[in-house]
């Protein structure tokens, strides 16, 4: 089994079990299973409530070991990518192929799987697209100061005032 990770940041808006502004440390997970295929999860520790630090969650899984936490984002991504297996595979029981295949077939299926290929098509099609990683070449900018008021008129003119006002403040005082 292969894990790679995609680390991030959440900046807190307000205050819920941390001060706002506060940033908090999570990672998104692929892990690609022999028997199903690549599964997703995410593993966002809390620290102050006992989990080890991503940094150590990170090390760990990539030793092969796995903490409380990540023991259960393994568990959410191999559930996620066996129903993924089991809706799209050439096998003995479903032989649908393909998401579209599975939506065309949902007859076949037990009720409440009936009703979410039938009610969640749509978004099905959108979380395929997002997992569906792609390279993309972008050439990176030089490095440069932030122009956060232009920034924030960017803002403004697309209807984003509560994000032109916090890069306002970001601004540095002419």
């Amino acid at each position: 089994m292969r894990i790679a990770a995609s680390p991030y940041e959440l900046k807190a808006k307000s205050a819920v079990g941390t001060s706002a502004g506060a940033t908090r440390q999570g990672a998104l997970l692929r892990f690609d299973f022999d028997e199903f295929g690549p599964g997703y999860a995410d593993c966002h520790p809390w620290p102050e409530l006992g989990d080890a630090p991503l940094s150590e969650q990170l090390a760990r899984l990539a030793r092969g070991q796995f903490t409380r936490l990540s023991e259960r984002s393994h568990a959410q991504a191999r559930v996620g990518s066996d129903s993924a297996t089991r809706l799209t595979r050439f096998g003995r029981d479903i032989a649908y192929g393909t998401l579209e295949g599975a939506i065309a077939n949902a007859i076949r299926e037990r009720p409440r799987v009936q009703a979410a290929l039938r009610d969640e098509a749509e978004r099905l099609h959108e979380f395929k697209e997002i997992a569906t990683l792609v390279d993309v070449p972008v050439k990176r900018p030089p490095d440069g100061q932030t122009d956060y008021l232009g920034g924030a008129q960017a803002a403004r003119e697309r209807g984003m005032n509560r994000l032109a006002e916090r890069l306002e403040r970001l601004a540095p005082a002419a």
